[in-house]
């Protein structure tokens, strides 16, 4: 993924270590992407290099959680 394909205000999943995250872009600037983790709430700076972190565009946010959110025992 390169910064022309990442969308202002779209929502993308993420590898945090081993689980996934979902991000919710705020800026696109030349040194990287501004993000803001959907689940903790925390500014997130992900630099250009490492922009293959960042995966596919989340369309449904409720199904998207379905299938990756944490199980609950």
């Amino acid at each position: 993924m390169t910064l022309d394909e990442v969308e202002h205000g779209a929502i993308y999943e993420t590898r945090c270590g081993r689980k996934k995250e979902p991000l919710c872009v705020m800026d696109v600037i030349p040194t990287g992407v501004i993000c803001t983790n959907l689940n903790t709430k925390r500014e997130v700076f992900i630099k250009k290099a490492e922009l293959s972190r960042m995966g596919d565009r989340i369309s449904n946010m409720s199904e998207w959680r379905l299938h990756n959110g944490e199980a609950r025992v």
